[in-house]
């Protein structure tokens, strides 16, 4: 992907995102786990990847639900959004990468977790 077609991807993202009255934000680019997801009770508008573009649509309240890195998860956080983490503490090594149905999921233990506040610090080398 060029990066106009990134920035087109954004924007039509942002459109139809920003319309909805519900800012629920669930971002990932797998099926099973956007159906897992909605089998919790959890709906929103996807988006298959998350760019500093979409941090900037972001408003105090919304929520984002996904796996990503801690970062942006920090940013969404200092914003006054929430960010629900979406964990497969038993996944197999063969299967991180793949799709995953909802059920399978569960056999991997998916939990999710209220990310509430993250504190970094860049390491400095000597």
């Amino acid at each position: 992907m060029t990066e106009a077609e990134a920035i087109a991807t954004d924007v039509a993202i942002t459109d139809v995102c920003r319309n909805r009255l519900k800012k629920t934000y669930i971002v990932s680019r797998h099926q099973g786990a956007i159906e897992w997801l909605n089998k919790q009770g959890y709906w929103g508008c996807v988006i298959p990847q998350w760019s500093f573009r979409n941090t900037m649509i972001l408003n105090q309240g919304d929520v984002v639900i996904g796996t990503l890195p801690f970062p942006t998860i920090r940013d969404i956080i200092d914003l006054g959004a929430t960010f629900i983490y979406i964990h497969l503490p038993e996944v197999f090594f063969t299967q991180r990468g793949q799709e995953l149905t909802p059920e399978e999921m569960d056999r991997a233990g998916a939990l999710l977790y209220y990310i509430r506040n993250l504190e970094m610090e860049i390491v400095k080398w000597r």
